[in-house]
């Protein structure tokens, strides 16, 4: 048993729920950040086209323990995830295979 799983977990009952389609950040010897953005089409009126939008909706700002502890917790999960429904193809494998 974990540290974690001795400490009551409790939700706000106002709790935000975000949906992103990415992410990107970087990182300094104090923290790390994670900027979350959704990709949104956007109709260009002048040209009658659409255009992909890319909005950062929230920064995420954590201690470099705590930056280790999420990427553990993330590939454990993506493991069980995988191990359960099969491999997560992801844009660069998409990629990749259309320039073969």
């Amino acid at each position: 048993m974990t540290n974690e799983d001795k400490i009551p977990l409790r939700f706000k009952e106002d709790i935000k729920q975000i949906y992103v389609t990415g992410a990107f950040g970087g990182f300094t010897p104090y923290d790390f950040r994670l900027d979350l953005y959704i990709d949104t089409p956007e109709l260009l009126e002048e040209i009658d086209e659409i255009q992909i939008i890319r909005k950062v909706e929230n920064e995420v700002i954590m201690s470099v323990t705590t930056a280790k502890e999420l990427s553990m917790w993330l590939a454990k999960r993506v493991k069980e995830y995988e191990d359960k429904f099969g491999e997560i193809k992801t844009t660069s494998d998409v990629e990749e295979k259309d320039t073969k």
